[in-house]
């Protein structure tokens, strides 16, 4: 419904202030006080959790996944965020939301390609490449790249879903073989998403 979409956007816009103002609020901190480290733990821990009640979606969680607060860097909000290890193996899990409109989907696609040193696709090219996961609002479209970055070599799944106007962009990356032992447990998760219009969030 009409109404849906724009209550899920308001509590999306109200989400990304917040998480501007609590990062404002610990800019000011560090300027103003000499917090001792406790204090700014427990800060930082309340802030994460406030942060994370106002997600706009649920999910179920994989056991050995660690959830970390939800940030903005470089002014892009990551809504939830979590860290997979495996002895020296590493990897990241994080849900990105950018405008629907438009070529946003080849636009972050390329994005992570560069990521890759692998060289940009045009649509046609990208279409050839998609899978898809059945979700709750459809389908997700899904990619699976490999190349190298500085660190190394490096893989990346990454899935979207459309809903409420936004593009909810939600991408593992690591090293490439834990990223390929959790490739079952990152396409579940993508699949347990529910958007909550605004209702709250958790995870299971």
């Amino acid at each position: 419904m009409a109404w849906k979409r724009i209550f899920a956007r308001r509590s999306f816009w109200l989400f990304c202030a917040v998480l501007a103002g609590a990062g404002c609020q610990d800019q000011e901190q560090i300027r103003s006080y000499d917090v001792p480290k406790e204090t700014a733990a427990a800060s930082k821990k309340h802030n994460g959790l406030a942060l994370a009640q106002a997600r706009p979606f649920r999910f179920t969680k994989p056991d050995d996944w660690e959830e970390r607060p939800p940030d903005m860097p470089q002014g892009v909000p990551r809504l939830a965020v979590f860290v997979v290890r495996d002895g020296e193996h590493v990897a990241e899990v994080s849900v990105v939301p950018l405008p629907a409109q438009g070529a946003g989907a080849l636009a972050n696609v390329n994005r992570w390609r560069r990521q890759l040193g692998l060289r940009p696709i045009d649509d046609v090219q990208l279409q050839k490449e998609l899978r898809h996961l059945d979700v709750a609002d459809g389908q997700a479209p899904y990619v699976d790249l490999t190349g190298r970055d500085p660190t190394g070599p490096q893989r990346i799944l990454g899935a979207w879903i459309i809903h409420g106007g936004q593009a909810w962009f939600i991408k593992m990356k690591g090293t490439p073989e834990l990223v390929g032992k959790q490739q079952a447990a990152f396409e579940a998760f993508v699949k347990s998403m529910r958007f909550t219009d605004g209702q709250g969030a958790a995870h299971e």
